[in-house]
């Protein structure tokens, strides 16, 4: 698989999502933290 994006689910309730988006994007990683309500588009 080469997917364009990844998304995180079903993650801790917990989880300070701005914090851990910022550490992902500082570390060069295609990778976001789904959050309910989230809309993915094409």
């Amino acid at each position: 698989l080469k997917p364009k994006k990844t998304y995180f689910t079903h993650i801790d309730h917990e989880i300070l999502h701005e914090r851990e988006s910022e550490m992902l994007e500082k570390l060069g990683l295609n990778i976001s933290i789904a959050y309910d309500g989230l809309t993915i588009g094409r």
